[in-house]
C-alpha cells in the first residue's frame, strides 16, 4: 500500500510569510499569490515585511477581488 500525502499542510504563519516574501521577490507570482490566498482564507491578518510595497503586494489580489481597490498599471 502506497501512502498518501496529506491533502493540505499546517504551516507556521512565521515560515509562511517568509515563503511568501522569498517567492514573491524571486519572481514566482503565480505561486506567491496562490499561497497569499491561502493564508488570507485561513485568517491571515498582517506580515511583517522590510518594504511597505510587499504588504500591498501580499493583499493586492484579495483588495481587488473584494472590489476594495483597483489598481491600474502603466503598460506603453
Amino acid at each position: 500500500m502506497i501512502p498518501e500525502n496529506p491533502s493540505y499542510y499546517k504551516v507556521d504563519h512565521k515560515l509562511a510569510a517568509e515563503i511568501w516574501e522569498v517567492l514573491h521577490k524571486e519572481g514566482y507570482r503565480y505561486i506567491a499569490n496562490s499561497l497569499a490566498e491561502a493564508m488570507i482564507e485561513q485568517g491571515c491578518q498582517e506580515i511583517d515585511v522590510q518594504d511597505a510595497s510587499q504588504v500591498l503586494a501580499f493583499w493586492k489580489n484579495y483588495l481587488e477581488k473584494n472590489k476594495i481597490i483597483k489598481i491600474k498599471t502603466n503598460e506603453f
